[in-house]
């Protein structure tokens, strides 16, 4: 998942400097954005996608980047669907409640056909993160940068 905004056309060297320090300032909250955005909706798990966010400042641009594989699935949402892409695929781990008890089931073409069984939930609480994400950062760019006195 990517955004990219640019500021381009800057020639004095007091210009390039206050430019400079405004893609940096965009860079830092626009991270901080989808952080907070993550945290609010009770995206953590591991950390691992909070960790993945991050932010490349170029010339003229600031690319905003999630590295979790999984965050395009997140936020898109995922329906209530049967797993049949889990038959033959061997033993699954699936933790009982909150103990460390680990109990291994297997789906089969038999089993998966149980009316109710082999069913995921859906997730739906991430759906849209990014893009409300980004709809905060463009809004904050316009006073970042006029606080360094580019407008």
């Amino acid at each position: 998942m990517k955004l990219k905004i640019a500021l381009i056309n800057f020639n004095k060297k007091a210009m390039q400097e206050a430019k400079r320090r405004s893609l940096q300032e965009i860079a830092r909250t626009g991270v901080n954005t989808i952080k907070r955005e993550i945290s609010k909706r009770r995206l953590i798990n591991t950390g691992a996608m909070m960790h993945s966010v991050g932010a490349d400042v170029t010339s003229n641009a600031v690319n905003f980047e999630i590295d979790a594989d999984y965050a395009g699935i997140i936020n898109d949402g995922v329906r209530r669907h049967k797993m049949k892409y889990l038959v033959d695929a061997g033993p699954i781990p699936i933790k009982v409640g909150r103990s460390k008890r680990v109990v291994y089931r297997v789906a089969n073409s038999n089993n998966i056909k149980e009316r109710g069984k082999w069913m995921h939930p859906g997730f739906k609480r991430g759906k849209g993160f990014f893009d409300v994400a980004t709809e905060k950062i463009a809004g904050s760019c316009a006073k970042i940068i006029a606080e360094q006195g580019l407008i």
